[in-house]
């Protein structure tokens, strides 16, 4: 038999289903693999809280065996606190005073910590403690850097410019006006196994860590933000043209 006839098609609408608040609580598919078959109604499940925020989603599979994709608790603002997911296990999340993570707790015994500068509130470091490396020590992966009055040329000022990551590090070196990036360096760990962990305050230190090959892109933009030019760290240029 051809799957790919219309005929397989026939009669196998997607429909959703939504509460007296808009909200889809179902949905509906009809599907078979021949055109000979019987429908196969396949339903997918979400509930909601007062709020009107997702509290819960079972696809077909696991509904018939009490069971949720996903389920999440969130604050009074919207933002998650509680994630339990059959594919990424749960997550706990504890925020601070302006709704950003502070500590967060998952399945697989990994907590994060959260730094932030004061007073604009800007990540400054995450700090990882996981169960199965290290003996459990906390590691730094990652670093965030800032521009300030010295780089207002490259309208770099107060701008995220360093960020020293799991790979290694992400660099912006100048932005135009609006905000889009004009060009951006990388540097790779010099170890291709160890983790990422940016210890103390000494910059220079960070950067011994790095391979000494920097890889830049480069873009230019027209007077609307839309980028005209783009050259990679290969020496691959991409030009782009647009009508009026």
């Amino acid at each position: 038999m051809n799957t790919t006839s219309p005929d397989v098609f026939k009669g196998t609408p997607s429909i959703t289903v939504t509460d007296n608040r808009g909200l889809a609580v179902r949905g509906v598919q009809y599907n078979r693999t021949s055109a000979t078959d019987e429908l196969d109604c396949l339903i997918t499940r979400s509930t909601y809280n007062a709020l009107g925020q997702l509290a819960c989603s079972a696809d077909p599979r696991l509904f018939d065996k009490g069971l949720s994709n996903l389920s999440q608790r969130q604050s009074l603002a919207g933002q998650p606190l509680r994630v339990d997911s059959v594919d990424a296990g749960w997550r706990v999340a504890l925020l601070d005073i302006e709704g950003a993570p502070h500590k967060e707790w998952d399945e697989l015994g990994t907590t994060r910590r959260y730094v932030y500068d004061v007073p604009l509130h800007r990540p400054l470091a995450i700090h990882e403690q996981r169960a199965d490396t290290h003996n459990g020590a906390e590691q730094v992966t990652d670093r965030f850097v800032y521009g300030d009055s010295e780089q207002v040329d490259d309208n770099l000022n107060l701008q995220l410019i360093r960020h020293y990551d799991h790979a290694g590090l992400a660099e912006t070196t100048s932005i135009n006006l609006t905000g889009q990036p004009l060009v951006q360096q990388l540097q790779l760990l010099t170890s291709k196994t160890d983790d990422s962990d940016w210890q103390g305050d000494d910059e220079g230190a960070w950067k011994d860590a790095l391979a000494p090959e920097v890889y830049v892109t480069q873009w230019h933009y027209n007077a609307l933000g839309v980028m005209l030019t783009q050259w990679d760290a290969k020496s691959n240029r991409q030009r782009s043209e647009y009508d009026v």
